[in-house]
C-alpha cells in the first residue's frame, strides 16, 4: 500500500478499469483543490471497486472540502467515514495496513468538529437569549399625552423649529458612496474569480495530458523508483544514454508545475469570489443601511422645519399656534 497527496492510493493491478479511471480523475481533482470533484469520483470510484482503501481518501476530501467552505456537514461526513475505515483497517491489517496515519487523522477532525460545534451552539445560545426586540428599533417610551380634562394641560404644538444642516445629509452620501464601492468590489472579484476559473480549467486539462504521458512511460518500466535506485536520481538522468528517463523526469517536473500553479489559480479565485464580491455585497448592505438612516433623518429634519398648526389652550387663553420655518 502507498500514500499519495490524497491518501491511501488503491493497488495499480486493481482489474475495474473504470474504478482505476474513477480514481484518477478523484487525485487530479484533490491535487488541484477541486475537493467536491475529489469527493465525488473517489466515491463513484469506491461504488465500483469496494476497495476500502478509497475510504481515506473520501474522508480526506471531505475534510479539505470543510476547511475550505467552513460546512459543518463536511466536517462531519469527514469524521464518519474517517471512522469506518479505521475500525476495518484495525479489524484487518494486513489488507489495509497500518491505521496510524489515518487514526491521526480522524483524531484532528473530531477535535475540529467539537469546536465547530461548541462555537454553533454558543451562537444558538446567544441567538434564543435575546430579549425579541428589534435590532435598532427606538426603545425611547412616547412622552405622556396631555389629559383632556385638565383645561390647563398645554396641547401639543410641535417642537421648535431647529436651525443648522441636514443631519441626514452625511449619511445619505456616505451609503452612495459605499454602495458604488460595493458595486465595484461585486464586478471585480466575479471578473478576477472567473479569469482563474478559466486557468484552473486550463491546468487541469493540462494535468490529465501529463497523467497520460506518464503512464504511457511508466508503461515502458520507467519509474521513479527505477530513476532514483538504477540512474541515481532525475539529476543524475543523461538523455542521450536514458532518453525515456530524461523524458519522465521532465513530465514529473512539469506536472509539479501544473500542480503549483493549479493551486495558485484556485487560491486567486477563491479570493477574487470570496474578498471581491463578499466586501463588495458588505459594502452595498452597509451603503443601503447608512442611506436609509440618513434618509430618515432628513425626513424628521424638514418634519420639524415645515409650518404647522394647532391649537393652544393654557387656562387663561385659547388661540391657534403655529411653528415651523417661515
Amino acid at each position: 500500500m502507498s500514500v499519495s497527496a490524497a491518501g491511501y492510493e488503491p493497488d495499480a493491478a486493481d482489474p475495474v478499469a473504470e474504478a482505476k479511471a474513477l480514481y484518477r480523475k478523484g487525485k487530479t481533482a484533490f491535487d488541484v483543490g477541486r475537493w467536491e470533484d475529489a469527493v465525488k469520483y473517489f466515491e463513484e470510484s469506491y461504488a465500483q471497486s469496494g476497495n476500502e482503501l478509497l475510504l481515506f481518501n473520501i474522508g480526506l476530501s471531505y475534510y479539505r472540502w470543510w476547511e475550505e467552505t467552513g460546512e459543518i456537514a463536511h466536517l462531519r461526513k469527514a469524521r464518519s467515514v474517517l471512522k469506518t475505515f479505521v475500525a476495518r483497517a484495525q479489524r484487518n491489517p494486513d489488507k489495509l495496513g497500518d491505521p496510524a496515519e489515518a487514526v491521526a487523522q480522524l483524531n484532528e477532525v473530531e477535535a475540529k468538529l467539537e469546536q465547530a460545534e461548541t462555537e454553533a451552539e454558543a451562537r444558538r445560545t446567544r441567538g434564543a437569549a435575546g430579549d425579541g426586540t428589534e435590532q435598532g428599533a427606538d426603545t425611547t417610551p412616547p412622552a405622556p399625552s396631555p389629559d383632556p380634562a385638565d383645561p390647563a394641560a398645554p396641547v401639543d404644538t410641535g417642537p421648535a423649529a431647529p436651525t443648522g444642516e441636514d443631519p441626514g445629509k452625511g449619511l445619505r452620501l456616505g451609503g452612495v458612496v459605499s454602495m458604488a464601492l460595493g458595486g465595484v468590489g461585486i464586478v471585480t472579484g466575479v471578473i478576477v474569480g472567473a479569469i482563474h476559473v478559466g486557468n484552473s480549467v486550463k491546468f487541469d486539462r493540462q494535468l490529465r495530458d501529463t497523467d497520460e504521458e506518464i503512464e504511457m512511460i511508466v508503461a515502458t518500466g520507467i519509474t521513479q523508483k527505477f530513476v532514483d535506485d538504477t540512474l541515481g536520481g532525475c539529476s543524475q538522468v543523461d538523455a542521450d544514454v536514458n532518453p525515456d528517463a530524461a523524458k519522465f523526469c521532465d513530465l514529473q517536473d512539469r506536472r509539479n508545475a501544473i500542480v503549483n500553479n493549479g493551486k495558485r489559480a484556485n487560491l486567486f479565485a477563491a479570493l477574487g469570489f470570496g474578498l471581491g464580491g463578499g466586501l463588495g455585497v458588505a459594502l452595498l448592505a452597509t451603503g443601503g443601511a447608512l442611506y436609509a438612516i440618513g434618509n430618515k433623518k432628513t425626513k424628521a429634519w424638514k418634519e420639524r422645519h415645515a409650518l404647522r398648526v394647532a391649537p393652544v389652550f393654557d387656562g387663561r387663553f385659547a388661540g391657534i399656534g403655529v411653528t415651523g420655518r417661515f
